[in-house]
C-alpha cells in the first residue's frame, strides 16, 4: 500500500504513529465508526445548509468551507458531497492522516482494506479478542460516486501566516498555498467524488 510510505519509521508525535492512523480509520471509514459518528457529520452539514438557523445563515452556492484539522477527511468529504456547489478545503498538519485520506477518497470499492486498529492499544482493549478485532474500510466507495470540489492541504491552522488569517476573515483573496506551510499532499484538488447522503 503506497499510502503507508509516510508512516515508515517512528514519529515523535503520537498522532503520526500507525496505531493512531488505524484508530482514526476505525472511527472515520468503517461501518461501526459511521454508526457512532455519522449523526455528528449530518448535524454539521445541516447547520452549514442553514437548516434551523436564521434565513441566509447557511453556506451560499459557490461558497467556501475550510475544515480545520480534517484528519482523514471524512467530514470534509461529507460537506463537499452535501453542498454540491461549495468549494471545500480540508487542512491537516499530519502527512500520515492525509495519506490515509487520499487513499480512502480514491477507493472505488467498499471494504477494500482489512486492518487491526487496536493491536497496540491495551488501555481500552484489555482482552486479546478486542485487541485483535479486524475491521474493514472504507464503508463507502467515494471514487464510485459523482465528483465534488474538495481540496486537501497540509498545514497547521495554528501557524497560519498573516495572509492566511486575512483569507479566513473573508478578504476575498483566494487561499493559496502561500498561506500555509508547504504541502506534499495538495495535488488532490477536485479529485474526489460525492454521495447524496452523509455517512
Amino acid at each position: 500500500w503506497p499510502w503507508l510510505e509516510p508512516l515508515a519509521g517512528t514519529a515523535e508525535d503520537e498522532y503520526e504513529h500507525l496505531g493512531s492512523v488505524w484508530r482514526h480509520m476505525a472511527r472515520d471509514w468503517t461501518a461501526g465508526g459511521a454508526a457512532q459518528t455519522g449523526h455528528l457529520r449530518a448535524e454539521v452539514l445541516r447547520l452549514l445548509r442553514g437548516e434551523g438557523l436564521a434565513s441566509g445563515a447557511g453556506v451560499p452556492p459557490g461558497g467556501e468551507v475550510l475544515v480545520l484539522g480534517c484528519g482523514q477527511a471524512r467530514l470534509a468529504w461529507t460537506i463537499a458531497s452535501g453542498l454540491p456547489g461549495a468549494r471545500v478545503t480540508g487542512l491537516e498538519a499530519s502527512e500520515a492522516q492525509l495519506s490515509a485520506a487520499s487513499f480512502f477518497l480514491q477507493c472505488a470499492e467498499e471494504e477494500r482494506l482489512a486492518f487491526h486498529p487496536f493491536l497496540d492499544e491495551p488501555r481500552s482493549n484489555l482482552h486479546a479478542a478486542a485487541r485483535t478485532a479486524a475491521l474493514a474500510a472504507p464503508d463507502i466507495a467515494p471514487a464510485a460516486l459523482p465528483r465534488v470540489s474538495l481540496e486537501l492541504r497540509r498545514g497547521d491552522f495554528l501557524q497560519l501566516s498573516p495572509s492566511g488569517e486575512e483569507a479566513l476573515r473573508g478578504s476575498g483573496r483566494r487561499r493559496g498555498s502561500s498561506s500555509f506551510p508547504p504541502n506534499r499532499a495538495a495535488s488532490l484538488r477536485g479529485a474526489f467524488p460525492t454521495g447524496a447522503t452523509p455517512s
